[in-house]
């Protein structure tokens, strides 16, 4: 097409204007040539307005995947709006119109990234050795959870980076990459290969670098891959230089707050006297600094409830009791504060106020499956002083959270584990329970003990089914596993009781 070639001339020689108009003659006269409509996405990308991924999306439908060009510049633009987007809803004011109630979840987002990672995928079949493209790939790949897969892409680029260019050049390039497979290595647990990425990336920065965001974040990320190593003194150093980093850069007064708390949690670790007092102390100083900032107040709330100081933990629950039901709502959308209120009460043995304070939690938001869980977790560990069987209780609302669960539109697998191993446990031990009970009886007839016995082969019949389910929405999950043997080997024992 003539039009589409002269677009491209035009392009070549930056005269953006006579390009798209010569694009436009070109999709005038054949809508369906996808090389006028990847001429046309371009030129709006350099133009900087907000329709290339349009375009884009087009030329590739258009084109099949077979215009290289089209299928890169879909998933670049694709991922470039998604975290513009994501940037948005973080800064926005709370309350306003773009910010929910909760941010969207890791899969929400990643569904927007299915077509453009398959687009990704076609064109490294034809570039591999495409470094840019394998990194973008790796990023998308994160954002779909799959980070064996992001970890595996960094590696890619880094090989062909390392092959292809002199160990002088592209040093900013190679940070980055290390950066990101650092990251990656860190959510896969590989805690040894994540610190060698993170303190390889902070080396490539030079002998004298300038404080940045994202260097504060390298030194976080190694100090919790550190402190997860059981390497806690070195941790330490990584979190005290990302500490002094935040007073040196613009913009992280915030994120202040959430490293003091880090830091409290490894010098708590430490084990030492001194360290859990100094922890304690940093946790103080950031609360009266930032008197609402909640971990902080989790943080002290836990200290005192593993040591069972009840002067402390008293204290930290006075600090989340002068905020009203509608702050808490806002500055802890996870209802993190109802959690700890119980715990406290169960401090002092107050199992009563302890299942009322997850109770509220879950009347404030009936639709949140996670709250369900809760209730039901603590139910299952507490003693009922209601009349009502604790474990029936809790197998009920661990039922109504898993129900809740399947019907939300996008769900992880590791949720949806839990929510059907809670089915499971709680099952089991309100069987136990009820067999319990029922051995007390006396003067009962044979017919009523053979119903009971049906009944309770059926529940335990019910947890085998709740635990294989378990097992077949997250396999790499041991809990799951170790369910089904459980239920399992109960009924084996029935049966050779037979």
């Amino acid at each position: 097409m003539p039009w589409s070639n002269i677009g491209f001339l035009y392009l070549l020689n930056s005269e953006l204007d006579l390009a798209a108009k010569a694009f436009t003659t070109a999709q005038t006269l054949d809508p369906s040539f996808a090389q006028a409509w990847t001429g046309h996405a371009c030129v709006a990308s350099l133009w900087g307005n907000n329709e290339p991924t349009a375009l884009f999306a087009h030329a590739f439908e258009s084109s099949t995947a077979s215009i290289l060009e089209a299928s890169y510049g879909y998933a670049v633009n694709t991922f470039t709006d998604m975290l513009a987007k994501s940037h948005r809803s973080a800064t926005a004011p709370v309350g306003s119109h773009h910010q929910n109630k909760r941010s969207p979840s890791s899969s929400s987002a990643s569904t927007l990234l299915v077509t453009p990672a398959f687009a990704l995928s076609k064109y490294l079949e034809q570039r591999p050795r495409d470094i840019q493209a394998w990194n973008l790939l790796g990023l998308v790949r994160e954002r779909f959870l799959q980070q064996e897969g992001a970890a595996e892409c960094f590696s890619t680029a880094i090989n062909i980076l390392n092959e292809e260019k002199e160990a002088n050049e592209h040093r900013r390039q190679r940070m980055i990459l290390h950066h990101n497979l650092a990251r990656a290595l860190l959510s896969m647990q590989d805690y040894r290969g994540s610190v060698e990425a993170f303190e390889l990336s902070l080396e490539l920065e030079g002998s004298a670098p300038t404080p940045s965001v994202i260097r504060t974040c390298k030194h976080l990320g190694a100090g919790l891959a550190l402190y997860y190593a059981g390497e806690l003194e070195r941790s330490l150093a990584m979190f005290e230089t990302a500490l002094a980093e935040t007073e040196q850069v613009e913009g992280m007064e915030q994120s202040r707050d959430d490293v003091v708390v880090l830091l409290s949690q490894v010098l708590w670790a430490l084990g030492g006297e001194e360290q859990q007092a100094a922890a304690k102390d940093e946790l103080f100083r950031c609360i009266a600094q930032s008197p609402t900032h909640l971990p902080a107040i989790f943080g002290l709330s836990a200290m005192g409830l593993v040591q069972d100081d009840e002067t402390l933990a008293t204290a930290a629950l006075k600090e989340i009791l002068k905020f009203s039901r509608q702050e808490l709502a806002a500055m802890d959308p996870e209802m993190r504060s109802d959690r700890m209120i119980s715990q406290y009460y169960s401090l002092l043995s107050e199992s009563k106020l302890s299942v009322a304070a997850l109770s509220k939690s879950v009347h404030q938001a009936p639709a949140e499956a996670v709250l369900w869980r809760r209730l039901s977790e603590h139910l299952s560990t507490t003693i009922s002083h209601t009349g009502a069987s604790a474990y029936s209780v809790a197998q009920s609302n661990a039922k109504a959270g898993l129900d809740l669960l399947q019907r939300q539109e996008s769900l992880q697998a590791a949720d949806l584990m839990r929510g059907y191993a809670q089915v499971a446990g709680t099952t089991l031990l309100a069987d136990e329970e009820r067999r319990q009970k029922v051995a007390g009886w006396k003067n009962v007839k044979k017919e009523k003990l053979e119903e009971e016995s049906r009944q309770s082969d059926t529940r335990v019949g019910e947890a085998l089914r709740m635990a294989q389910r378990a097992v077949m929405a997250a396999p790499w999950k041991c809990e799951a596993w170790q369910l089904v043997g459980m239920a399992a080997e109960e009924l084996l024992a029935r049966t050779e009781s037979l």
